[in-house]
């Protein structure tokens, strides 16, 4: 197996500690997962960058990696909701264009590959962005209430806002860059 499909492999190992450290409502937990996210994140970069320069583009390769984002990010927006942090419908039309491009991608492949399009690197930027912002937004708020309990950080209307605009944002660059996928496959 290719060090590019190995770091993807990781990848997907990576997403499943973010969930489980998410779980832990401790400073240790929250901070494990901001961790553990970025790490993840950037083997997004390097594998692909390692399977450029080592030449080490392959079908399994391309059909691991959007699998592996997809573990990381929904893994991610869904524990959000579990933590009450982000709304449930956003969440729910982000995985449903997840689902639905795999679905087209996968019944497309045997015939021809898709290569990936700027807006769906767009769209992770903004997925991953967004999950960063909100998993250092976790981690403030678990440290702040350490010396004060009664404040919720994500509860605050100005943070709120925050998030709410943020994945207002990767929802609406999640949904463009699947109708804009799909116009370029009928064509």
């Amino acid at each position: 197996m290719t060090l590019s499909n190995q770091l993807t492999l990781a990848r997907i190992l990576l997403s499943a500690l973010v969930v489980i450290a998410l779980q832990r409502p401790t400073l240790f937990g929250r901070l494990s997962a901001l961790g553990l996210f970025v790490l993840a994140a950037l083997t997004d970069y390097w594998d692909g960058w390692v399977a450029r320069r080592r030449g080490e583009m392959s079908a399994l390769g391309a059909l691991l990696d959007p699998v592996a984002d997809k573990c990381l990010l929904l893994g991610a927006f869904w524990s959000f909701v579990a933590l009450h942090v982000v709304p449930l419908w956003m969440v729910i039309v982000i995985t449903a264009r997840e689902v639905a491009v795999t679905a087209m991608r996968a019944a497309i492949l045997p015939h021809r590959a898709i290569p990936a399009m700027r807006s769906g690197k767009q769209k992770t930027v903004s997925q991953i962005i967004t999950a960063v912002v909100i998993l250092l937004l976790l981690v403030v708020e678990t440290w702040v209430q350490q010396t004060r309990p009664d404040l919720a950080l994500v509860e605050r209307p100005p943070v709120r806002l925050l998030v709410w605009a943020l994945m207002l944002w990767t929802t609406a660059m999640t949904v463009f860059s699947g109708v804009h996928l799909l116009m370029r496959v009928r064509r």
